[in-house]
């Protein structure tokens, strides 16, 4: 009578200690997969130890702006809508020193119609303290398109790209124009760019 007491005593055990092992591993599982384990992915061009420079800007939507109205997205796209034929609007400061390399004023587009050109003045804003690009030509439909204007001549000459530095960007001479415009930066040469221009000096 003792040994089946024994038996059933040891088996009542044994059975406890199944259900409390499969419990312990349920909810473990159903706390491994709660957690949430975020996913790296390198771009193609990494390089490790190798950071690009680059200074990102935005347009002041606070002051600066004139003959123009600008719009921000929750995307992070701008437009820009002339309204007289001075448009002009100021950017953000500089939150610290230009790296030396960024010498390349950048911006993606898309545009209605041609501009006249795209005038940069490097503060203090001042007569003579500016640099003129070339036109900028329209994109079509939801074509997007880069806008790039050598600035490192102007840099120099004003000595320009330092915490609290800023640019105000003249965009063309007439109302009615629809400028959209993301990306907004100075960013380093490319090697293309920089074959560009050692091809000029020869």
């Amino acid at each position: 009578m003792n040994t089946n007491k024994e038996n059933s005593k040891m088996i009542w055990m044994l059975r406890m200690a199944l259900a409390l092992l499969v419990s312990t591993t349920f909810f473990a599982c159903r706390d491994y997969e709660m957690i949430d384990i975020p996913t790296i992915t390198l771009d193609e061009t990494y390089e490790p130890g190798k950071v690009t420079p680059v200074v990102k800007l935005k347009p002041n939507l606070q002051s600066g702006m004139y003959h123009v109205t600008i719009e921000e997205s929750s995307s992070g796209e701008y437009t820009f809508v002339t309204t007289g034929g001075d448009p002009q609007f100021h950017l953000e400061a500089l939150t610290k020193d230009r790296p030396e390399e960024c010498v390349i004023f950048s911006f993606r587009y898309q545009l209605g119609k041609d501009l006249s050109d795209v005038e940069l003045f490097f503060s203090p804003i001042a007569g003579g303290r500016s640099a003129v690009s070339p036109s900028v030509k329209k994109t079509e439909g939801y074509e997007w398109k880069e806008f790039t204007f050598n600035i490192a001549d102007p840099i120099k000459s004003f000595e320009w790209g330092k915490e609290g530095d800023f640019i105000r960007m003249d965009i063309g001479t007439e109302a009615g124009i629809t400028l959209i415009m993301r990306d907004l930066k100075i960013r380093e040469m490319t090697e293309e760019e920089k074959a560009e221009i050692e091809k000029n000096k020869g």
